[in-house]
């Protein structure tokens, strides 16, 4: 019960850690070149605190998704409750989805990177604690 609700506790810490850098893309414009180390770094964590590469993996990528599900949430409910046009939010719709949509292609491959490279600094750190 206790790494079920560690595991949860992770997926949804880094799940709001990725909205909010989506959300950065998003309403500021972030660069891809800011983007992309806080990424890094996410993944890193993720991969450091479950330390095997297979389930870091699936948590990181898992998140990311959650992440931008959160982000497009975020960013389009002002549209759906102040009842904007259709238009309008047909318009938001696709601004948002077509930012995501190419930051995704872009970061996917940090993604995976940092959650392995997170997954080595882990065990090393694990050795490390145990001697």
């Amino acid at each position: 019960m206790r790494r079920l609700l560690w595991n949860l506790f992770l997926v949804v810490a880094s799940s709001f850690n990725y909205a909010s850098i989506s959300l950065l893309v998003i309403v500021w414009k972030l660069d891809l070149l800011y983007y992309l180390p806080m990424v890094f770094i996410i993944s890193c964590m993720i991969g450091a605190v479950v330390v095997d590469i297979t389930r870091s993996i699936i948590y990181t990528y898992t998140c990311m998704v959650i992440g931008h599900t959160i982000s497009i949430a975020i960013f389009l409910f002002p549209y759906i409750v102040f009842a904007e046009s259709v238009q309008r939010t047909n318009a938001a719709i696709m601004v948002v989805l077509n930012i995501l949509v190419k930051v995704f292609l872009v970061s996917a491959i940090v993604y995976f990177f940092g959650a392995i490279l997170g997954c080595f600094l882990g065990e090393k750190l694990l050795e490390q604690i145990q001697t």
